[in-house]
């Protein structure tokens, strides 16, 4: 959306149901902190615990295109996103010829623990379009040139149990706190 000065700035809004059926507006932001940065092709995705993230592409006259992502915790006050950081900086414009930006922002949760942010982005570098696959588990991020697989459950636990899904957030609380490569099981 337009962020009331002309720059582009995502928008995004929490829908909870209540009933089968009904589902209402929880919460709704714009991420704009006026440093005069353009953000656009944005993806959001929220884990088992409710931990948001957004990723976006971020770009001005003097700054390349780049990918950004912000997080906030359920805990958190309602609109709100935290501090964005910088996944990898853009280094240089486009010559390609073609008068639009990229195909695709893609934020995903990982299945096997639940509480994994996988994000794909482009972003500018040698003339070209350039992807990027990061993962990270709020508050840590680690980044990858390439995507790694997470180990699958082990036999017999079922990624829809209770006990399986109490499981996986602890091991990822645990994660969080005790290393900085993601929240692998």
């Amino acid at each position: 959306v337009n962020d009331g000065t002309g720059l582009a700035a995502p928008r995004w809004y929490e829908m909870r149901r209540t009933q089968p059926a009904d589902w209402t507006l929880y919460q709704q932001g714009t991420f704009a902190p006026g440093d005069g940065l353009y953000r656009w092709m944005g993806s959001i995705a929220m884990d088992a615990s409710g931990d948001i993230a957004l990723g976006y592409s971020v770009s001005n006259s003097s700054t390349y295109p780049s990918v950004f992502y912000n997080t906030r915790a359920p805990g958190d006050p309602l609109g709100t996103l935290g501090t964005e950081a910088q996944l990898v900086a853009g280094n240089g414009v486009i010559n390609t010829g073609y008068s639009r930006w990229g195909d695709y922002s893609a934020m995903q949760v990982d299945p096997t623990d639940d509480c994994t942010f996988w994000y794909t982005q482009e972003y500018t570098g040698g003339g070209s379009w350039m992807p990027r696959t990061s993962t990270f588990a709020r508050p840590v991020i680690q980044i990858f040139r390439f995507p790694t697989v997470p180990r699958r459950p082990s036999p017999g636990r079922s990624l829809i149990s209770d006990a399986g899904l109490r499981s996986r957030r602890a091991t990822c609380a645990a994660s969080r706190t005790a290393a900085a490569s993601g929240c692998f099981e």
